[in-house]
């Protein structure tokens, strides 16, 4: 039934309370056999992940945008939008 109701969302039909109410079921069930950090699971993970792709996709985009600036040209406080948008692409 899980399955139909995942299939009905993405096909736009509404679920109703019977979802919400499985939902909190669900929450319920979790809390109830691994307290409440059971809920927190798997998000350590997560946000280590989310911090190494961010770190490093902000470093390769400044190297980017400072070495297209000096091919460019361009000084610091007048970057070009386009060196920007190229730092980002790459």
């Amino acid at each position: 039934r899980g399955v139909q109701n995942a299939t009905d969302q993405v096909a736009g039909k509404q679920v109703g309370d019977a979802g919400i109410a499985k939902f909190l079921d669900a929450v319920n069930n979790l809390v109830t056999a691994g307290g409440p950090a059971a809920l927190y699971k798997g998000t350590d993970a997560t946000l280590a992940l989310c911090s190494v792709v961010g770190f490093t996709s902000f470093g390769l985009n400044e190297f980017f945008r400072r070495t297209f600036e000096g091919f460019v040209g361009s000084a610091a406080e007048q970057t070009n939008p386009y060196i920007v948008l190229g730092a980002a692409l790459c």
